[in-house]
């Protein structure tokens, strides 16, 4: 038996051992070898430092692909140096670029072959354009959004009307990403079977001449400040805590996501200084003297947290008849300074009242008192809830969290809460890096420290 008579299981068996150099040159000597060297070669797509997936062993539940099945060619995909990583994913996405400029037919026959892409990407660069809908036969698809760059400029977001991507399987969305290209990706939810979201909104920080970097938006210019410039929402402190992203999903059409069984949903939150006594719409000040004194540490938009929990409503009720397993995960805002004063875990441990929690979880508890609802679902889990400090790990009642684990308690769900971690960010910049070519946001460099945030804090 020569090695082009093998069955097809038994040579991807052979091939996923041959370097890219060998799997190049077996390519060519006949068609069969060269469709199936292609197809090792360009099924896995990524671009990311070889570590990139790698504490997300540790996570209840698991990732959807488990690191050990990632079939990393380094050529094309991860590498152990930061800025070759870089250097790599711009390069390739460039010379596409090119290939959608030159030969759009050769580039749909590539991209058609690559059914798995987990890349970092940034706000203005080439895969947030036209070229992200030839990937046709996706089944996973990851994209990290960097945080826009100081001197990133805007362009004006528009409807795409690309063709939809049809056979995903799985999304994972996190950090910077244009809200259009996140709806143009959402049109194509009804063959999900798990979907991650963690989107942010564009920053705001203090420029040279006050606030923001950027011009407002239309819905961030609602009031004034008392020197007449815009007040970008409300937002009083020059800190202000990232936004999560709101009314990134597809207004024209009905979410069905009718086998989706998995949703992970994740935002940053207020920072657990804050107090219930002090919060209201956006904020709060006292007039003295025509200044305002505001009471909060940093400035947290309370809008955009709403935006963001009307799309999360959609989500889950468009997932209502099938889904199994959610998980919640609120980060909360902790400028790069607190961390000459607390720890990650400290710091997320400050949150006892659940305040930060409050709103999530009405939002929640809303959706299952409805006991026609969520016939599948079997678990929960809750990440930087408050739960209570009861002993053998009970929640109570008295905190948001432990109530809502008590009332799915009742409708016999299985939940657990977790420590979880916080949301670090630049107030100079305005930007966490949720998204970079290093380590994922949930992934930690230190394991015991990514273990230590998964400490079970109730469980029922």
């Amino acid at each position: 038996m020569s090695l082009s008579t093998l069955p097809n299981e038994l040579l991807s068996r052979v091939m996923r051992n041959l370097c890219d150099g060998d799997l190049c040159r077996l390519s060519l000597t006949c068609r069969r070898l060269m469709n199936a060297a292609e197809s090792e070669l360009w099924s896995f797509l990524e671009f990311h430092q070889s570590d990139y997936h790698h504490t997300s062993d540790l996570y209840v539940p698991p990732a959807f692909i488990l690191p050990a099945k990632r079939h990393l060619r380094p050529i094309m995909a991860s590498t152990d140096n930061y800025h070759q990583c870089q250097w790599r994913g711009e390069k390739f996405f460039k010379m596409l670029q090119e290939s959608y400029n030159d030969n759009p037919a050769r580039l749909q026959v590539v991209c058609r072959r690559v059914t798995h892409l987990c890349t970092v990407v940034y706000p203005d660069g080439p895969l947030c354009g036209i070229i992200l809908s030839f990937f046709q036969n996706l089944e996973t698809l990851e994209i990290h959004g960097e945080d826009p760059k100081v001197d990133f400029e805007e362009v004006p977001e528009h409807d795409i009307t690309w063709p939809s991507l049809p056979r995903l399987r799985f999304v994972k969305l996190f950090g910077h990403i244009p809200r259009n290209i996140v709806k143009w990706i959402m049109k194509s939810s009804s063959t999900l079977e798990r979907l991650e979201i963690g989107l942010l909104d564009r920053p705001i920080c203090p420029g040279e001449d006050g606030w923001g970097r950027y011009d407002p938006l239309p819905e961030e210019e609602v009031g004034k400040m008392w020197d007449g410039t815009p007040d970008y929402g409300s937002l009083h402190e020059r800190m202000v805590i990232p936004r999560p992203m709101g009314g990134f999903l597809p207004d024209d059409v009905e979410l069905h996501l009718p086998k989706l069984k998995h949703l992970y949903l994740c935002s940053p939150a207020r920072d657990p200084h804050s107090s219930r006594d002090t919060d209201s719409q956006d904020g709060d000040f006292e007039e003295d003297d025509g200044l305002r004194a505001f009471h909060m540490s940093y400035s947290w938009s309370t809008r955009a947290e709403e935006a963001t929990f009307i799309a999360w409503r959609r989500l889950l009720l468009g997932s209502r008849e099938s889904l199994e397993i959610l998980v919640l995960d609120q980060k909360t805002g902790a400028e790069y300074t607190d961390n000459d004063e607390f720890g990650e875990e400290d710091y997320v441990q400050l949150n006892r009242t659940g305040h930060v929690n409050h709103a999530l979880v009405a939002l929640v508890q809303d959706l299952i008192a409805d006991r026609n609802l969520f016939p599948a679902l079997k678990w929960v889990y809750l990440y930087g809830f408050a739960v209570g400090t009861r002993p053998e790990t009970r929640p109570d009642e008295e905190v948001p969290g432990g109530r809502l684990m008590l009332a799915l308690q009742e409708r016999g769900v299985r939940c657990e809460a977790r420590l979880g971690g916080w949301c670090f960010f630049d107030s100079a910049r305005g930007s966490a890096d949720w998204a970079s070519w290093g380590h994922t946001s949930r992934d930690s460099e230190d394991d015991q420290e990514a273990e230590s945030l998964e400490t079970v804090l109730a469980r029922v």
